[in-house]
């Protein structure tokens, strides 16, 4: 392949960035173990706020890369924040098959996941 394909390539996954995951092996061999091995807990759930855990029994250490959580947005609820341990993390709004689900990245064992009930809209992004 000549440099100028190469770079044409690179050029249009740059421009398609959010459909796209480009990053470094090792990161990508985290991601893939430990989507493998979490299990995501539901702690407590009221009406506007859920908490849970998210734990694996990998070395934390070496597997603390954040992995993509998806789950229904509540009925009722227009907007959410959520909170790991004091971290406030980014938070998008997905639709499939006409279902909206909360969608944002944590990091397995790193404290308590809140999500809390927003009257704010959140941004969407596509499938």
């Amino acid at each position: 392949m000549s440099s100028e394909e190469l770079g044409a390539h690179l050029d249009y996954v740059a421009a398609n960035r959010s459909n796209y995951w480009v990053n470094n092996f090792g990161n990508i061999i985290r991601y893939i173990k430990e989507r493998n091995a979490v299990q995501l807990t539901v702690i407590s759930e009221s009406k506007k706020r859920i908490s849970q855990q998210l734990a694996d029994s990998l070395d934390n250490l070496i597997y603390n890369y954040p992995v993509s959580i998806r789950r229904p947005m509540p009925t009722g609820w227009k907007g959410a924040s959520v909170i790991q341990g004091t971290e406030n993390l980014a938070i998008h709004l997905v639709r499939k098959n006409q279902a909206a689900y909360i969608q944002f990245d944590a990091i397995p064992n790193a404290g308590p996941i809140v999500i809390t009930m927003q009257k704010r809209l959140l941004p969407e992004i596509a499938e």
